[in-house]
């Protein structure tokens, strides 16, 4: 029962223009489809709604479970802002690769990125520790949507 049933992103937390919305639909319905959460020391069951939002470089996630039952988990935002932004880099040069490279040089690049993106869910897990628990491919996939909220 520890798995996300429900995702919403806070309007104002969207980037204009909206140029992702077909990246983070996808990472929305992969969290939707397989993931792995509960709140440290919280008697609220799943299955679990999320409600994400950016205020002040902190991400707010509202969870809600079962039984209506609530809680607010925050993360701040400031000790993964390089990581994001070595993110977005590397998936720049990993996107140009794929239209000009050799394979070796895509599949080096796709290395790197994927070793950046466990870092960014590592850094994401310390971050919740105590407060939300996720599995590493849960955390994988809230550091890809957090990433997508932040990419300008």
């Amino acid at each position: 029962m520890n798995y996300i049933a429900k995702i919403s992103i806070d309007d104002n937390s969207l980037v204009r223009g909206d140029h992702n919305k077909r990246e983070r639909d996808l990472v929305i319905t992969d969290l939707l489809e397989n993931s792995s959460i509960s709140l440290f020391g919280s008697t609220i069951s799943g299955p679990f709604s999320l409600d994400i939002s950016v205020v002040q470089n902190k991400i707010l996630i509202n969870v809600e479970g079962s039984c209506r039952n609530k809680d607010a988990v925050e993360v701040s935002l400031m000790p993964m802002r390089r990581m994001i932004k070595d993110y977005s880099i590397i998936c720049a040069s990993y996107f140009e690769a794929l239209r000009h490279a050799e394979t070796r040089k895509v599949e080096a690049i796709d290395m790197g990125r994927r070793g950046v993106h466990n870092e960014g869910a590592e850094m994401l897990q310390e971050q919740l520790r105590g407060k939300l628990e996720l599995d590493f491919e849960t955390a994988r996939k809230l550091f890809s949507l957090i990433y997508l909220l932040q990419e300008k």
